[in-house]
């Protein structure tokens, strides 16, 4: 195919062709009837057709057919009213190639005469590139917002010389501002800070741009319905030739749960901190050495220092730190929880922990340590020993009683036999004399009527005796002074042993179970002082002290020297039984200059020290 034929140029006349050539953007004329009429080598390369093939070509060929039509009322309108359509604003569309692949194009348009005929002068610009940075521009830029979306990140720019404050779309999200009623600068900010941290922030920041240093602060962020927002905020300013900040650029990351968490834990830590405080419970972790790294209240006098980086090897003694390594390497092991007891016997005493150990594992599931709690269960180890001492002491008690009870009835029925049945035997014989003499009319002489009186007075006697062992004077309306006394006495006149009493007038504050516990100590306390002190002077004294009631009983005599009998330890059993049952305290102990001291203290609610007096 070949082209109209040129025209020379007249003298003067510039050739247009030849400027178009070194244009770096494609050029193509285009007449009046859509024929291209010239393109430049750019042309060429562009849409992959020669010179020669683009010369009288329908411009709408080097268009999609879906714009073809609608391009030829274009080109009628630009011709009917010629101007530039400058690139930029000019139109960018799809052109095709040669080969039928498209590509995007910028083009300018222009009107000249050609050759003395109106030509259309469209310059063409692959924008493919331009594009395609465009679109990965926008791609970031989405990305960018998603991720401060995500990560609750915005970033900001101050210019320090006109006072503009430029937020990115996520700190307007996060501070929940609307950027058209936002002022956009710097006071603006301070103004949503909490009013409590505006000033440390603007402090803050001043301090940075002076020092030139990097601005990093958490503060709140005060919404406009009250809540608080915490955000971390970080910046750096850049300055001028001339040492003047200019701007400083930064980020704003919400860390409100964060912060929130961080509070929670230490609200948890201090939750756990006032419950292990509580309890004697070292809590701790371990590595796989067996070495501590962390230690909450440690036991056995260390410190927490003292104990991290050693081994219980290191710190507990021989038997001790074997029997603990055990339990905790059995733990690692068998990757379960361990638990066990174990003596320390040092200088310092004896005690028993209670070890519980299980395997701390990584975010993979391996074993990389331990974590453990050791619970000092001295005083109830302590405790539980001493409480099956007492019921093996009460089960000894029960049958010493047993045994007790049938040699008092032994006894009884011997006293019942031998008092009683003299008596008895004495009377019916008496009375039988005086029935024969009645019978046979003699004279009864006032004589033997006083030999029976005197039989009756025996068995009176003899009958108070037993109903005095079998219940106590103090359950027959005597009062507790009077009933101790008595024992007192009775005591004296039968060991020749001076027995002093003092004791206040309590009976109204006190119930038939506490006198009765006082009337059976002093009971058992001077059985205790017959058959083993060899004492030669006694005292018993009762006292208020507060709300308490305090028995006293003291003796000169041997002291507590030596093993104790069956029947001197079964009294003091049951005498600290007693006393325990009704809330109060028993203590045995030798006295300051020898002998014995038996204390009793009895609670009594509503007595005062100044009630009860001689």
């Amino acid at each position: 195919m070949t082209g109209p034929r040129r025209r020379a140029p007249a003298a003067g006349e510039v050739d247009i062709r030849s400027v178009f050539a070194v244009v770096p953007d494609a050029i193509i004329g285009v007449h009046a009837d859509g024929r291209i009429v010239f393109a430049n080598i750019a042309a060429e390369r562009l849409f992959g057709f020669s010179a020669e093939e683009l010369t009288g070509m329908s411009v709408e060929r080097l268009l999609p057919e879906s714009m073809a039509e609608r391009h030829v009322a274009h080109r009628a309108h630009f011709h009917a009213d010629p101007g530039i359509r400058p690139m930029g604003v000019g139109l960018e569309v799809t052109a095709v190639r040669k080969d039928g692949t498209s590509l995007p194009v910028e083009i300018r348009l222009s009107h000249v005469q050609v050759a003395g005929e109106a030509t259309a002068v469209a310059s063409v610009r692959d924008v493919t590139e331009r594009r395609r940075q465009e679109d990965a521009l926008r791609r970031s830029e989405a990305r960018l917002r998603e991720t401060q979306a995500v990560a609750g990140l915005g970033t900001w720019e101050l210019d320090l010389v006109r006072d503009v404050l430029i937020w990115s779309d996520e700190i307007y999200r996060l501070l929940e501002v609307e950027p058209a009623g936002f002022g956009a600068n710097y006071q603006a900010f301070l103004d949503l800070i909490h009013p409590e941290d505006r000033e440390m922030v603007d402090r803050a920041y001043a301090t940075s741009v002076r020092e030139r240093i990097p601005y990093h602060v958490v503060h709140r962020v005060l919404m406009a319905d009250g809540r608080v927002k915490f955000v971390n905020e970080r910046c750096e300013s850049f300055f001028d030739e001339h040492g003047r900040a200019v701007r400083s650029v930064g980020t704003i990351m919400d860390v409100s749960a964060i912060k929130h968490a961080e509070e929670e834990v230490q609200a948890n830590a201090q939750r756990l901190r006032v419950a292990l405080g509580n309890l004697d419970v070292a809590v701790f972790h371990q590595d796989l050495d067996l070495r501590y790294t962390w230690m909450f209240q440690p036991q056995m006098g260390y410190s927490a220092d003292a104990v991290l980086g050693n081994t219980d090897a290191e710190l507990l003694p021989p038997d001790a730190a074997r029997r603990t390594m055990q339990l905790k390497r059995r733990a690692l092991t068998t990757g379960k929880r361990v638990r066990g007891e174990v003596l320390v016997v040092d200088a310092g005493g004896t005690a028993v922990y209670d070890i519980t150990v299980e395997p701390r594992r990584d975010a993979a599931g391996a074993i990389v340590g331990l974590t453990g709690a050791s619970l000092d269960i001295t005083d109830r180890v302590r405790e539980q020993a001493r409480l099956e001492e007492s019921q093996r002491d009460l089960r000894a008690l029960a049958l010493h009683a047993d045994a007790v009870r049938e040699e008092e009835r032994a006894a009884m029925a011997r006293n019942v036999h031998d008092d009683f049945g003299q008596v008895l035997t004495a009377l019916k014989m008496d009375l039988r004399g005086l029935r024969r003499r009645a019978e046979r009319g003699d004279a009864i002489g006032p004589g033997q009527f006083e030999t029976l009186s005197e039989l009756t007075d025996r068995l009176i006697a003899t009958v108070r005796q037993v109903a005095s062992d079998l219940r106590p004077p103090i359950l027959e309306g005597l009062g507790l002074r009077e009933s101790i006394e008595l024992q007192a006495a009775e005591f004296s006149q039968r060991t020749g042993t001076p027995c002093r009493v003092e004791c206040p007038a309590l009976d109204r504050h006190l119930d038939d179970r506490t006198k009765m516990l006082l009337y059976r100590v002093v009971q058992e306390s001077l059985t205790n002082v017959i058959r083993h002190a060899a004492a030669t002077a006694v005292g018993i004294t009762i006292r208020v002290a507060g709300h308490e009631l305090e028995l006293r009983i003291e003796d000169d005599g041997r002291g507590l020297g030596g093993e104790p009998t069956a029947s001197k330890r079964f009294g003091v059993i049951g005498m600290r039984e007693r006393t325990l049952a009704l809330g109060g305290r028993f203590a045995l102990r030798g006295g300051v200059h020898g002998g014995t001291v038996v204390e009793v203290v009895i609670p009594i609610p509503g007595l005062d020290a100044g009630e009860g007096g001689a």
